[in-house]
């Protein structure tokens, strides 16, 4: 998908903090102290909306080290997020090598067995590190 120039972001700040827009609690910390060129994309801004199609809150682009990030950030549905990023993923198809994605939910995830189960086979499915965690979540390039 090509993706509109006034869309892309590209941000040097050593901290860069991705809320939720509906005021949610959930927070996504990125640290980057070498200062690398970070794309932020927000594919609910460019993306329509249309039937069967799910966007992330964010994706986080770095060419430096070849590494994409796909954040969404929750309420408490698991399965909802999984569908949004699993459909980021396969609109956007950014060609980088290192694919990771976070969901950062306001409740505390469970580590029950249905919800490994979530993970093991999203990963499977789409080839990218998946991370659950519950308010916020803090990454380091």
């Amino acid at each position: 998908m090509k993706i509109p120039a006034q869309y892309r972001r590209v941000r040097t700040d050593r901290t860069i903090v991705a809320t939720d827009s509906l005021g949610g609690a959930s927070k996504f910390i990125l640290q980057n102290p070498k200062l690398y060129e970070v794309e932020e994309l927000r594919p609910e801004e460019f993306i329509p909306a249309a039937p069967g199609v799910h966007r992330c809150d964010y994706v986080y682009s770095v060419a430096t080290i070849g590494q994409e990030l796909y954040v969404e950030l929750k309420g408490n549905r698991l399965t909802d997020a999984l569908t949004q990023l699993e459909s980021t993923l396969a609109l956007l198809s950014l060609p980088l090598r290192f694919k990771s994605c976070f969901v950062v939910l306001n409740r505390s995830p469970s580590n029950s067995p249905e919800v490994q189960q979530l993970r093991i086979r999203f990963e499977k499915r789409t080839a990218c590190k998946l991370t659950v965690r519950s308010r916020q979540y803090e990454h380091i390039l």
